[in-house]
């Protein structure tokens, strides 16, 4: 009888962990999708970074002595400041929301964790009742047997 309550116990216990880890990562998932889905899209780099011509340019690596017959001309293109955007921010019902999402990833291990205790504790008191049972039964047992009579003999007297 304790075996069989010992195996429950056991299944209870992994059943409530691998419950807090499958919730805790879906909660913070579910919060960080909110959260980076409510951000501005990555700014692209655009063509406005300086660059050179480099075609006409010899540096005289073909020759036998390093000599430049035609100096290169480093004119880069113009620079263009981009443009400054309004940081696009959270809206409240996302915000909320991912609030939301983050809280229940720290509770809901919580409560899983306080309902499996119970359990538990339940699984216990029963499997305490179910002992005493038996100690009373033997006890009875012992007490029928009177003061001649061995408790370990099979076969009475």
């Amino acid at each position: 009888m304790r075996s069989r309550f010992g195996l429950a116990e056991f299944i209870i216990a992994v059943f409530a962990l691998g419950a807090i880890a499958y919730g805790f990562r879906y909660a913070v998932t579910q919060g960080l999708q909110i959260v980076i889905a409510s951000q501005p899209p990555a700014v692209k780099p655009s063509n406005t970074y300086p660059s050179f011509n480099w075609t006409s340019c010899d540096l005289g690596l073909s020759k036998s002595r390093a000599i430049v017959s035609k100096p290169c001309g480093f004119e880069s293109t113009p620079y263009e400041v981009p443009q400054a955007l309004p940081i696009q921010q959270m809206s409240e019902a996302d915000s909320r929301k991912a609030a939301l999402w983050f809280s229940s990833a720290g509770l809901l291990p919580l409560g899983v964790g306080i309902v499996a205790v119970l359990v538990l504790l339940i699984l216990r008191g029963l499997a305490a009742k179910a002992a005493s049972r038996r100690e009373y039964a033997a006890l009875e047992r012992l007490a029928g047997l009177g003061p001649d009579r061995d408790p370990f003999d099979r076969e009475p007297s």
